[in-house]
């Protein structure tokens, strides 16, 4: 999505899920956990999500970052990703039906190695300033592990260079604005055409994947809400762009004899990158070496 640019300065408004975030399918007794030193440390300015502290009655390991970039996961708590978007201001009819693309896709893979996997909503307002605002607040919790998004390229702007130092892998369905993968040469990827690749291919807009059969099949048996007629297209592209990523965690995560689940950036961003022919619902996907989908 490429709109036109806001120029609201408004402060990052993050938007949590309810008490289970991180622990999978538990009962409501046992709390979650996160990690309460990030291995990257946030941007100077950043304001870090709140840690939610385990209890002293909480036996055992939860999780914990380990040198050069990694996170030690252990049963029960589950991988957490940030899915970022404009929940309020510019193109904020596209936040949820692209956060239930986002969620039906982790519905359908189901478990990695055995861990379940969550969604943290984040809201950039579709704007440069707080996209920047947002990505230090993902990069100062290690417990997020990638982000889904942004939804628009305004936002991607202010993102991609906190995103590229802190090594945070980031994969979009709607980013359309040609160059951006200058602003995060090795982590930023997008499953759909952007616009100067579609005018080459003779198409008027990414629009064109509706009349795919798999495409229609999709349509015809999903439950989520659904955009304006003319913008439903993003809500496949972000289902793929949620399945490649969950693909490069079956890859690239290893499962330890104790259990534990290690969870490598360098490798996770190797893995998205590595993507090719991945039959999605929008077709063969492979990203070049820029992370931009080939036609």
């Amino acid at each position: 999505m490429t709109p036109r640019r806001s120029r609201s300065f408004a402060w990052l408004a993050a938007v949590a899920l309810g008490a289970g975030l991180i622990a999978c399918n538990l009962p409501f007794t046992q709390p979650p956990a996160t990690i309460a030193v990030p291995t990257v440390p946030p941007a100077e300015g950043a304001s870090p999500i709140p840690a939610l502290a385990s209890p002293a009655t909480t036996p055992g390991p939860t999780a914990a970052p380990a040198a050069g970039g990694q996170l030690v996961l252990y049963q029960p708590y589950a991988i957490v990703l940030a899915y970022v978007g404009p929940q309020t201001g510019t193109g904020s009819g596209l936040f949820t039906p692209l956060q239930q693309a986002s969620q039906q896709a982790l519905d359908d893979h189901g478990l990695v190695h055995g861990f379940g996997v969550n969604l943290v909503p984040f809201n950039d307002q579709c704007d440069n300033a707080t996209g920047a605002s947002v990505a230090q607040q993902v990069v100062a919790d290690d417990h997020l592990v990638a982000v889904l998004g942004p939804v628009c390229s305004a936002a991607a702007e202010g993102a991609l260079p906190i995103l590229e130092a802190a090594g945070v892998v980031m994969i979009s369905g709607s980013l359309t604005e040609p160059g951006l993968w200058t602003f995060g040469p090795t982590v930023f990827h997008r499953t759909l055409l952007n616009d100067d690749q579609i005018a080459a291919e003779g198409y008027v807009s990414q629009i064109y994947i509706e009349d795919l059969p798999s495409v229609q099949a999709f349509f015809s048996g999903y439950g989520g809400a659904l955009l304006p007629e003319g913008r439903n297209h993003y809500i496949p592209y972000q289902y793929d762009a949620a399945g490649i990523l969950l693909r490069a965690l079956d890859l690239s995560a290893v499962l330890q004899p104790d259990g534990s689940l290690l969870i490598d950036r360098a490798a996770l961003r190797a893995a998205v990158r590595g993507t090719a022919a991945y039959s999605g619902v929008t077709g063969s996907i492979t990203f070049d070496t820029q992370g931009n989908r080939l036609p």
